[in-house]
């Protein structure tokens, strides 16, 4: 089959991810009238991978997207390191990368089979890479999603694993083993990121807390209105919607002792720094250990 002749066994090696996507996208993009943002932190982790594999990936996506795009629009490329804890208690550490278009969109039912080989909802071509992509990203011991409305372009989201080897160095840095907190608390999740509120409400869970997550502040405000929340964790950047600076105050009218964490990824941001003066009770820079996620919860509820 195909899909697997073009994504056979990986040669996997030391690899810097960011260079992989760099070098992909001058490739594919070059001579195209499509905007480009490209987002690659200087501290994103580095793992094992197939180099080819992985560049075809990402080409795939991208031509996808710009299929998607015929008349042009914008191509938005962004990583982050990812930390999630499993169904086996334990901390798992990937490579996240986000290719966001500005295209026409993906209905839901073709959505559903969008990986599927053969299936394509372009009049011409077999959709093959997109089977082929999937295929290279599982045999990678990763995985893929997709979130697409029609109008509203697509998302894709890779999670690359974190080589064992340098998963190590990553937690050798003397790093306490996490031991979970005995306090269990009600905990109010707003993210305006999918996988941002799973990541949390995964931690959360597993340290015995019970947790809701919105995806922006007027949800918040309704949940808080139905339950006086021990504590809540909020964005502060909403796109389209209300922020955690403003969803801060409108809590503070319901109960002017709320307990809120403020959350971030940009780590010099003044609110974090000085968050006591927009009414929060503790900062959380993005990303974060699930350690900080426990001391900070601990450090809010007993202050």
């Amino acid at each position: 089959m195909l899909t697997f002749s073009k994504g056979g066994v990986p040669v996997k090696e030391n690899a810097s991810i960011g260079e992989i996507i760099t070098e992909s996208t001058d490739f594919i993009l070059h001579g195209s009238s499509i905007n480009t943002n490209v987002s690659i932190p200087d501290n994103l982790w580095e793992t094992k991978v197939d180099r080819e594999q992985i560049s075809q990936v990402i080409q795939n996506l991208i031509l996808n997207s710009m299929e998607a795009m015929p008349s042009g629009g914008t191509i938005s490329i962004s990583c982050k390191n990812l930390i999630t804890i499993g169904n086996d208690q334990r901390e798992h550490r990937y490579i996240q990368i986000k290719i966001k278009d500005s295209g026409t969109g993906i209905k839901q039912e073709s959505l559903n089979r969008i990986f599927d080989p053969y299936y394509s909802t372009k009049a011409t071509g077999s959709g093959l890479g997109l089977a082929v992509t999937f295929s290279i990203i599982n045999k990678h011991d990763g995985f893929i999603e997709v979130e697409s409305e029609p109008g509203k372009g697509t998302e894709f989201f890779i999670h690359l694993p974190v080589c064992e080897s340098i998963e190590k160095e990553i937690t050798g840095n003397d790093r306490k083993q996490t031991a979970y907190s005995k306090i269990s608390c009600t905990i109010l999740v707003m993210d305006d990121e999918k996988s941002i509120r799973k990541l949390l409400t995964s931690m959360l869970t597993s340290l015995k807390h019970s947790v809701t997550a919105v995806e922006n502040g007027k949800e918040a405000v309704e949940a808080y209105k139905k339950n006086k929340f021990d504590l809540v964790i909020l964005d502060i950047t909403i796109p389209g919607g209300m922020g955690g600076l403003e969803t801060i105050k409108e809590l503070k009218k319901i109960n002017p002792n709320v307990r809120a964490i403020v959350s971030s990824g940009y780590a010099n941001s003044p609110v974090l720094a000085r968050y006591t003066d927009y009414g929060f009770s503790g900062a959380l820079a993005k990303p974060f250990h699930a350690d900080d996620l426990k001391e900070i919860i601990e450090k809010v509820i007993s202050s």
